[in-house]
């Protein structure tokens, strides 16, 4: 083959029209016709439409990825909002001691009411996080204060560490 060329080209470099007018002549018939200037013309009106499909085929991917998130954005937020209203519920249903009104209803019986309320809390070894029991259980105490209307409220920890 280099010989072929050498003797076509006298020994100079090809240019592009050079090369492709040699390849040509090793090529099927069917690769000429696919290079006319009419397959051009419908390569690029293929590319043209390609691009387009292209593109709707993105904003459809687009409209479906935002339609399932809207879907599962309301599912989310209707799920959380029902557990919530349970909570709610049955925390009153089962929980109803430690409302406020429920509080007044029972320290309206006694005869003396106590101005300054002393408290000594004690954590429970077995549990992990002594600390966050202590704060829930000084918090029921000082709801439950408020809620008798008692005007002082003191709170120790057993061992004084805490």
């Amino acid at each position: 083959m280099a010989s072929l060329r050498d003797q076509q080209l006298n020994d100079q470099l090809a240019d592009a029209r050079q090369r492709e007018k040699l390849i040509r002549a090793h090529l099927s018939k069917t690769s000429q016709v696919l290079d006319s200037p009419q397959a051009k013309s419908r390569g690029r009106s293929r590319r043209k439409r390609d691009v387009l499909r292209a593109f709707v085929a993105d904003q459809v991917y687009v409209l479906i990825h935002g339609i399932l998130h809207a879907v599962f954005s309301l599912y989310i937020r209707l799920r959380r909002t029902y557990h919530f209203l349970i909570h709610c519920v049955l925390a009153l249903r089962y929980h109803h001691y430690r409302t406020p009104d429920y509080i007044r209803h029972d320290v309206r019986n006694l005869h003396k009411l106590p101005e300054h309320l002393s408290v000594i809390l004690e954590a429970r070894h077995d549990q992990s996080s002594r600390i966050d029991s202590l704060y829930n259980n000084a918090g029921e105490v000082a709801a439950w204060t408020a809620s008798a209307g008692v005007q002082k409220l003191s709170i120790y920890e057993e061992t004084g560490t805490a």
